[in-house]
């Protein structure tokens, strides 16, 4: 379970700022430890399920579902670096940004830690560059491009 915060800015004329709260469950399937060395780790897909309140003129919800790929690295200690990058749908109840679509694609590549505080239980913290945008379905698809700061926890079975 995650949940954060976005600032970012619209793509169009007037570089429209814009945040969004995000919170989302997440359940993976992890394929046990691959590398060696220093590239020893755990290669995962994650699918996402996310709910998204957007703070621009006309306030939005949305929901919508992330696929990605995470890889974490086995560090020694309790400290686990991660890369994650993928893509989603979201579906909005207002068009986003205002006067574009209300289905959009949301590619994303980040970066996180993930502290292990007890061995099946771990605090995470996570950064990405995420992308939203119509993906060409209307003639001006400004976009929107931001910043997302997500916390929360694991567990694993």
């Amino acid at each position: 379970m995650l949940a954060g915060y976005a600032r970012g800015k619209v793509y169009d004329a007037e570089r429209t700022p814009v945040e969004f709260f995000q919170a989302m469950l997440r359940a993976g399937f992890h394929f046990g430890p691959t590398g060696s060395g220093k590239l020893r780790g755990n290669f995962a897909v994650v699918a996402e399920g996310l709910g998204l309140w957007i703070d621009q003129d006309n306030h939005a919800g949305a929901s919508g579902l992330n696929l990605l790929a995470r890889y974490t690295w086995a560090t020694r200690g309790r400290w686990r670096p991660l890369v994650i990058g993928g893509a989603g749908l979201l579906y909005s109840n207002v068009r986003i940004p205002d006067g574009e679509t209300q289905r959009n694609f949301t590619p994303q590549i980040g970066a996180g830690i993930q502290y292990l505080h007890e061995p099946r239980l771990a605090i995470t913290a996570e950064y990405r560059y995420h992308h939203l945008s119509n993906k060409g379905a209307t003639d001006t698809n400004p976009g929107i491009n931001s910043h997302l700061v997500l916390v929360g926890f694991s567990w694993f079975r």
